[in-house]
């Protein structure tokens, strides 16, 4: 390709192909290009996944705080070791399936701020290996709960033991442990039959690519209209312009002073990023608000702290 590629595609995940995977035969495609995915699909999960090309590997974890939606199908009466259905069996019943009315009413009391315990069978890392290299050897380690969020519950509609939901939930949720934790409230057992995730904050299925289609629009040309370029992806992150004679500090990833900006920011909130633009309105950067108290500790200063320089 005669320009450099920057940007997102919205790639829709085969079954039986890991992140990693997907992305490898992205990059047979498009040569030469610098390219990560942002939040891991399971081999087994199909679905949305962001391929960051270029620059836009910079930005992963913006677009991984993004809300993610998965189609879920989750079958009752079976408990395995990896909370999928690739695991061994741990616990098997028949004659124990509660009614529908409690399934639905358990279902939606995961709904809030709930705490997960990571599953064994995770790409997560304990003492630099992956947890699911450890869990394959038969070593357990103890793993700390986290907090998500699972935002909505929806669309449930059950068919003998089987469950097919929408679940609509914050970065670093697992499904699958979802699947086993609501086996273990209805004690039956369950795991997660099939997952699609079917939107990653601005990304959705309905407008994902197939692998197959990847070929044919760099041999056409056309790739480039697929790529969702960084400004796009950062559209609704608000933002703040500095004045030329700083830009290069900027980029330097000097922390920007108040001073060298052209509007005031110290009413703005602390808790989010903000993008940096030069005068044209091109993206220079992306920051974090900073607040403290000067040296003589009377004057309370506001700055700009650098996350990532992208030009």
């Amino acid at each position: 390709m005669a320009n450099e590629v920057n940007g997102v595609l919205n790639i829709n995940k085969p079954k039986g192909l890991s992140s990693n995977q997907t992305v490898q035969k992205i990059r047979k495609s498009i040569k030469k290009v610098k390219a990560g995915y942002a939040g891991t699909l399971d081999p087994e999960a199909m679905g949305v996944l962001p391929v960051c090309l270029g620059k836009a590997t910079k930005i992963v974890n913006f677009i991984l705080d993004g809300k993610k939606e998965y189609q879920v199908i989750m079958h009752l009466g079976i408990r395995t070791d990896t909370q999928d259905a690739t695991g061994n069996i741990l616990k098997k019943t028949s004659d124990s399936i509660p009614d529908r009315e409690t399934i639905t009413e358990v279902l939606k009391a995961f709904i809030g701020s709930i705490q997960q315990v990571p599953p064994m069978h995770s790409a997560l890392h304990f003492h630099g290996k992956r947890m699911y290299q450890l869990a394959r050897r038969g070593i357990q380690v103890e793993r700390t709960p986290r907090n998500v969020i699972i935002y909505d519950i929806r669309n449930i509609h059950i068919e003998d033991n089987m469950v097919d939901f929408i679940v609509e939930c914050s970065k670093g949720t697992y499904i699958r442990t979802l699947c086993d934790d609501v086996g273990e409230k209805l004690g039956c057992g369950a795991h997660l039959k099939r997952l699609i995730r079917s939107r990653s904050g601005m990304f959705t299925i309905e407008k994902s690519l197939s692998l197959e289609e990847i070929p044919e629009l760099v041999a056409s040309k056309r790739i480039e209209e697929q790529i969702h370029s960084i400004e796009e992806v950062l559209i609704n992150l608000p933002g703040v312009s500095v004045l030329d004679q700083y830009k290069y500090n900027v980029i330097n990833g000097n922390a920007i002073p108040e001073t060298w900006l052209k509007q005031e920011i110290s009413s703005y909130s602390t808790t989010g990023f903000l993008k940096i633009l030069d005068s044209k309105g091109k993206l220079v950067a992306l920051g974090k608000l900073e607040k403290g108290n000067d040296n003589t500790q009377t004057c309370i200063n506001t700055w700009i702290k650098i996350s990532k320089v992208l030009m």
